[in-house]
């Protein structure tokens, strides 16, 4: 870890399990083994070896490549769907537009704006 020091690389709070345990959402031309593919050329891990690989990147090529997570949530069989029907989680597709945003500081509100639009869009009356 002794690399890392000083890096500018942000790190998000990906929720309360493990709150010590890192995993990352990255872009690469092909499929890496040990990663969970999530849209286009864009995967998740928290594999140690491709950890190390995305670390040796410059911090610009990092900015636009990889988003590093501390934790990560979880749920009880059902309870994740009890709580969207709820309207405690706003639902979205995801897209690679979401994952190569590199402006933390306004990715919530936009995400937002974008689920109010959808919602919209869903509820408006039908034409007569």
């Amino acid at each position: 870890m002794a690399a890392l020091s000083g890096r500018p690389d942000a790190v998000g709070l990906g929720g309360p399990v493990p709150p010590d345990g890192m995993l990352f959402v990255f872009h690469a031309d092909r499929h890496p083994v040990r990663a969970l593919p999530l849209v286009e050329d864009w995967y998740l891990s928290g594999d140690g070896q491709l950890f190390d690989a995305l670390a040796r990147l410059s911090p610009d090529e990092a900015r636009e490549r990889v988003r590093y997570f501390m934790g990560y949530s979880g749920w009880a069989e059902g309870q994740l769907d009890r709580e969207v029907e709820r309207g405690d989680w706003q639902v979205l597709p995801l897209d690679a537009a979401v994952l190569r945003d590199a402006d933390p500081d306004t990715l919530w509100s936009r995400m937002m704006a974008r689920t109010r639009a959808r919602t919209a869009t869903l509820t408006a009356p039908a034409a007569p």
